[in-house]
């Protein structure tokens, strides 16, 4: 048979299905096991002025706002080749994620039979689209005493709660923003309690904090005193060492460690602290030794216990409680001897002290040189005040500048001047040059090779 235009008049009668995959939630708690989608089935009748069709046809359906004109909400045109029998066809509909709102919509349906033939007819009226029960059910969803089978509570929620499972039913609660609960707040808390409340972990696992998704801070626990490792994260300190602290700084060739416990590294990097000692920063500093000290700089060692280096490069102190306050390629080996800057000086005897200069020793107990260069003190209580290639070899013995000048004999003088010697016990130089006072007590004031013997 030849289907008319008139088609358009036709009576379409609708009921409306919800195609579910699944078990609806119910009361006694049994929860939906699979997604519903947002397909639909839809079945409907279909006469002609003969009556009842018998045939395969496509369908096209839109989803509008109105009964008549109004505005296309959706619309789902690929329903070919459905199945007609004495009028009855069922077939799917999806028009998508947003075209139910919760307002009325109505069902435009247009009809060519036989399937593939000719053009669409549009029926007429649109048919209204009722509700179902589960969308009734969604529909007062928000006076529901249920969520996932669970009760909730009837107490009235105050502005920013949301509601939360405590244990027993869905309550009302704050959320995890703003300035209040249970919580750290970004515009800060109020009311603390520092035992009580804090940042981190309860277990015995390290905290990390880090900065675009790097490790930039680690808390490492143990039973003494938490360890404080910051900057690269190849900074390190050593197992079963407690109470150390890397400030940051290191990078993945040259990092930082801690060898010993309550040992700190400020910053830099290849730097290293043994039990007690601290590095401030620099570049391959080293404070191995106990509560030594390197302030900074280039390649300096502390290796001996309670040691200080100020900052320079190259400096080594390896006695007890020495001190190099600066300089380079300076050494201290002598217990609290100390070198105060200057390049390639050396205290080696206790309590001696080099002020600075270049090349000076001070190789005996309390033996001072206060600066020039390649001075020898190799006596107790020994000092040179200055000058170039000055020697004091016995005790208490002194001088006080000049060029080549030698002290050699107990509590000898030489003032100054150039190529003098104070050789004998009690004597005294006073200047000038290639003079010499060799025997106890005797005295050359100044002049050219004058000799007190």
């Amino acid at each position: 048979m030849k289907y008319k235009t008139s088609l358009i008049a036709l009576v379409v009668s609708i009921a409306l299905l919800i195609s579910v995959s699944g078990v609806l939630a119910q009361a006694s708690g049994q929860q939906i096991s699979a997604s519903l989608g947002t397909a639909f089935t839809y079945q409907g009748q279909l006469k002609n002025a003969s009556g009842p069709v018998t045939d395969t046809c496509d369908f096209q359906f839109g989803l509008w706002d109105a009964v008549t004109s109004g505005t296309l909400i959706a619309t789902d045109l690929n329903r070919a080749n459905v199945s007609v029998t004495n009028g009855l066809f069922t077939t799917p509909i999806d028009f998508g994620v947003n075209a139910f709102e919760g307002n009325a919509r109505w069902l435009e349906i247009a009809v060519r039979c036989p399937a593939g033939s000719g053009s669409f007819t549009t029926l007429t009226p649109r048919q209204p689209l009722t509700p179902a029960p589960y969308a009734l059910y969604a529909a007062t969803s928000g006076n529901t005493t249920a969520l996932q089978g669970r009760s909730v509570t009837t107490t009235t929620p105050t502005a920013g709660q949301v509601l939360k499972w405590n244990g027993a039913q869905w309550s009302p609660a704050d959320d995890n923003v703003g300035s209040g609960g249970n919580f750290w707040s970004l515009t800060g808390n109020a009311g603390t309690n520092p035992v009580s409340n804090f940042l981190g972990t309860r277990d015995n696992v390290a905290l990390t904090l880090g900065v675009s998704g790097t490790a930039a801070l680690r808390l490492q626990p143990n039973s003494t005193s938490p360890n404080v490792i910051g900057g690269h994260w190849t900074n390190a300190i050593n197992s079963g060492v407690v109470g150390a602290t890397i400030g940051g700084g290191g990078s993945s060739s040259w990092s930082n460690s801690v060898q010993g416990n309550y040992g700190t590294v400020s910053g830099g990097h290849s730097n290293q602290a043994g039990a007690g000692a601290a590095v401030g920063g620099g570049v391959w500093n080293r404070a191995s030794g106990s509560e030594s000290t390197v302030g900074g700089g280039l390649n300096n060692s502390a290796s001996g216990t309670l040691n200080t280096i100020g900052g320079g490069e190259n400096n080594r102190v390896s006695g007890y409680a020495g001190t190099v306050a600066g300089g380079s390629y300076v050494t201290v080996t002598g217990s609290y001897a100390a070198i105060s800057g200057g390049r390639y000086n050396l205290a080696s005897g206790p309590y001696a002290t080099v002020g600075g200069g270049s090349n000076n020793r001070a190789d005996e107990e309390s033996a001072v040189i206060a600066g020039g260069r390649t001075n020898n003190a190799t006596g107790i209580f020994s000092v040179i005040a200055g000058g170039e290639l000055n020697t004091v070899s016995h005790s208490y013995t002194s001088v006080g500048g000049g060029l080549v000048n030698t002290a050699g004999g107990d509590t000898s003088t030489v003032g100054g001047g150039y190529h003098n010697t104070a050789g004998g016990p009690y004597t005294f130089v006073g200047g000038g040059y290639w003079n010499s006072a060799s025997i106890t007590n005797s005295t050359v004031s100044g002049g050219y090779s004058n000799l007190a013997s």
